[in-house]
């Protein structure tokens, strides 16, 4: 007889990482994740809320802990354990805040690698060190070497400016 799980009950799935990238590629994929989050068993959930489970569970155990520690009794041995307790849960949640941030910033890179190509030099876009501040499009105005000095015509041209937190690269649409 089958038996019917809460998904959430047993916590986020554990997905390995070469499933992941290879489930992308499967054409299939789509439609079976669109059946599972359409399922009751998984309450109608999507595949994304079933992986920030973890995140938010450190979350409320740190609330949860900073409350205890408000009724705790001042310089009792309960407080001091608290203390240490909900310290070592806001170190965690800071590296946990910390890789999401890593991880945005190298998919935002992978992201504009796929779009960029480089003549000549390889520039090595994606790097752990490096991130994208800002980005944006900007005109540049030339004069067209046709125009007489008297009557200046410009020419423009859409430049795109990419501006990392090592470097600055210029780029064009190709034509």
């Amino acid at each position: 007889m089958a038996r019917v799980v809460n998904p959430r009950s047993l916590g986020p799935p554990v997905i390995p990482e070469p499933f992941l990238f290879s489930s992308l590629e499967n054409p299939r994929f789509p439609g079976i994740l669109a059946r599972l989050e359409e399922s009751p068993v998984c309450q109608r959930l999507p595949l994304t809320s079933f992986l920030i489970l973890p995140f938010q569970r450190i979350t409320r155990l740190k609330m949860l802990v900073e409350n205890i520690l408000k009724r705790t009794a001042q310089g009792s041995e309960d407080e001091d354990m608290a203390t240490k307790a909900f310290n070592a849960l806001k170190e965690l949640v800071q590296e946990c805040n910390a890789s999401v941030q890593s991880m945005k910033r190298t998919e935002e890179l992978i992201h504009l690698s796929k779009k960029i190509h480089f003549e000549g030099k390889i520039f090595p876009l994606i790097s752990q060190a490096r991130w994208l501040v800002r980005h944006g499009e900007l005109v540049e105005l030339a004069p067209l070497p046709a125009a007489p000095p008297a009557k200046l015509k410009l020419s423009s041209k859409a430049v795109y400016l990419h501006l990392f937190n090592d470097c600055l690269l210029l780029s064009r649409r190709k034509e």
